[in-house]
């Protein structure tokens, strides 16, 4: 079981993503926006699901926060925005996701983020991008 934070403003996203998540076996703190992320300890979290449009703290902000805090964890982002691949590059996460979001597809990227950090624990000193 690994530990999931969600971030998603669209409350039918974040259900869905929720219930595949905790079916999978995973436990999921579910948040829809970056300032409730920052809030809930990002740092403990085995992978995260980012949405880069969101009130309040978009993802983008959201992300450069992790980046500013050292936090280590595999983020994996979600949208609908056109270049996509480009944001993820941009941004140094380990994956992305076009919406809508395919099932099969999120869970084997999940996979293979939470086998990536395993395999560079955290307290390790190696970024992750």
């Amino acid at each position: 079981m690994a530990r999931i934070l969600v971030l998603d403003d669209d409350p039918d996203t974040l259900e869905t993503l929720t219930i595949l998540l905790v079916s999978s076996g995973h436990e999921v703190t579910g948040v829809s926006n970056g300032r409730d992320g920052l809030e809930r300890n990002p740092e403990n979290f085995d992978a995260i699901l980012l949405d880069l449009g969101m009130p309040v703290l978009d993802g983008w902000t959201f992300k450069r926060h992790l980046d500013a805090l050292s936090v280590r964890v595999p983020v994996i982002l979600l949208s609908a925005e056109p270049d996509l691949a480009g944001a993820a590059s941009e941004l140094g996460a380990f994956g992305c996701l076009p919406k809508p979001i395919r099932a099969e597809a999120m869970l084997m990227l999940l996979a293979r983020a939470l086998k990536f950090s395993k395999a560079h624990p955290r307290s390790s000193g190696d970024a992750i991008s």
